[in-house]
């Protein structure tokens, strides 16, 4: 079987300087960072970096909160702000009546406000709490997928409902 060439074929002679050197080796394209913030290594850290957010988004007036919950014998001091993705943040640390301060958490709201995703400064673990209102008895309920809530949770709702 025989191939003919019609024509002149295309080729350039190659340069001489560049064949005598080896084959260049093309990098993998630089893949784009994010830059990492270290993440704050203590509570008040997080509290200060809230405050500030809070000031800046509120007019120079942090949006603070504080709910305390006597037969519990805990109060909870909150202070809110809105994430970067739009979403409404609380920072929540609970404490006794003593002051001692028993957990700090960063919550986040979904968009209707009725169910926050929180996570555990001290160990990490995540929860759900799911607040609404009851419509027929205008109170507000509060249940949460953590077990260590359910206890109180419970409390607090019969407390609730008995008035």
């Amino acid at each position: 079987m025989g191939t003919s060439i019609t024509g002149k074929p295309a080729q350039i002679a190659p340069d001489q300087s560049m064949a005598s050197r080896p084959p260049m080796q093309l990098a993998p394209s630089a893949k784009a960072v994010v830059p990492q913030t270290p993440a704050p290594k203590k509570w008040s850290d997080v509290v200060d970096a809230a405050f500030a957010i809070s000031r800046e988004q509120n007019g120079g007036q942090p949006r603070t909160g504080r709910q305390c919950q006597p037969k519990l014998k805990v109060c909870t001091t909150a202070i809110f702000f809105t994430g970067k993705d739009g979403k409404q943040v609380v920072i929540k640390a609970t404490e006794d009546m003593n002051g001692k301060h028993l957990s700090h958490e960063i919550c986040s709201f979904n968009e209707f406000m009725d169910v926050r995703t929180c996570v555990d400064w001290g160990d990490g673990s995540t929860h759900r709490d799911i607040c609404r209102m009851l419509a027929a008895n205008g109170k507000r309920s509060r249940t949460s997928d953590k077990y260590a809530n359910t206890q109180a949770t419970l409390q607090w709702t019969q407390a609730s409902q008995a008035k």
